[in-house]
């Protein structure tokens, strides 16, 4: 952890170190207590010295957020957060974990009488039972977002080659 303190971490150490010393075994368990109370006091020390970094960073966060905001207006700083944020793949995973899951359950169940009609009803059952939400039904939005996208390079891959790939427009949705 390269500490410049590594003797805050020893604590929990002192039973073991008195027993190897020798000592008596009626005062392991007063040192085994003590080292439990050093241990809490270094934790209480250290999580009171840093209370204050989240609202340090929420704070900077939002300093840098009016500084974009002055120099880009709203639309290009929800842009910027959009693209830095990642929401689009963030829903994309979301849905599919959901999916997975959902199918998943349903071949687990064998005894169940979805189990026993066939592969694609199980798999539209799935997405059907996938889409409860409103925010499973965004997920499943940029799934099928991103599927029409890996086709489409597809298409372009076997019309234009490698070629097809040197322009590539991101801005697909």
């Amino acid at each position: 952890m390269r500490s410049r303190r590594p003797w805050l971490f020893g604590a929990p150490l002192l039973p073991v170190l008195a027993r190897l010393c020798g000592l008596p075994l009626h005062t392991l368990p007063f040192l085994n207590t003590f080292a439990a109370i050093l241990t809490v006091l270094e934790v209480i020390y250290v999580l009171g010295s840093h209370v204050l970094v989240p609202f340090q960073l929420a704070a900077a966060a939002c300093r840098e957020v009016a500084q974009a905001l002055e120099v880009y207006r709203l639309v290009a700083l929800g842009v910027s957060l959009w693209s830095q944020l990642a929401v689009p793949l963030l829903f994309l995973v979301f849905w599919l974990v959901l999916f997975s899951l959902r199918l998943s359950s349903f071949l687990a169940s064998s005894g169940s009488p979805l189990a026993q009609q066939g592969l694609l009803f199980l798999l539209l059952s799935s997405a059907a039972e996938c889409c409860s939400t409103p925010y499973s039904l965004v997920g499943l939005t940029f799934t099928v977002s991103y599927l029409a996208l890996g086709v489409l390079n597809l298409c372009k891959f076997y019309l234009l080659g490698f070629g097809a790939f040197q322009n590539g427009n991101v801005m697909h949705r």
